[in-house]
């Protein structure tokens, strides 16, 4: 029932037509305010998103070189104790040989060769520390 003041036909339903139109527009209005919203929070929440992948990105990498840097020191630790192992089982028999030699004679020839295992153990033992040395800086670099 339309209200006595609207004297003409067309009037109320215009009216009526310019609220609905009013209201229909603030709706649309508000909605697209809330899309542009929800639009930049989803991309706030891709950024954030990306940047924590890449910091985990990054631990794990460090991790990775880190367990990798270990591994080639422990391979190198062994190869150093088979070639000292491997030193002591020569020099060993070589010492047996020349115990049995100096029985025979010659002691100069034996002297000169005393000398040079004596300076063959002197270089094995530096390039030993050497190594131990590296390995030991690797493991407090692994350590922290």
């Amino acid at each position: 029932m339309r209200p006595p003041l609207f004297k003409e036909v067309g009037a109320y339903e215009s009216i009526v037509h310019a609220f609905y139109s009013i209201k229909t527009w603030r709706r649309y209005s508000t909605e697209r305010k809330y899309a542009r919203i929800q639009n930049s929070v989803v991309l706030v929440q891709k950024w954030r998103r990306g940047i924590s992948e890449s910091v985990k990105y990054n631990v794990l990498g460090r991790g990775i070189i880190m367990l990798q840097a270990n591994a080639r020191g422990e391979q190198q630790r062994s190869r150093l104790r088979r070639q000292v192992g491997a030193a002591v089982v020569i020099q060993r028999a070589w010492l047996i040989y020349q115990q049995g030699k100096d029985f025979k004679g010659n002691k100069i020839q034996t002297a000169a060769i005393k000398i040079q295992s004596a300076q063959r153990t002197v270089a094995i033992l530096r390039e030993y520390q050497d190594i131990r040395a590296s390995a030991t800086v690797l493991q407090a670099f692994a350590r922290g």
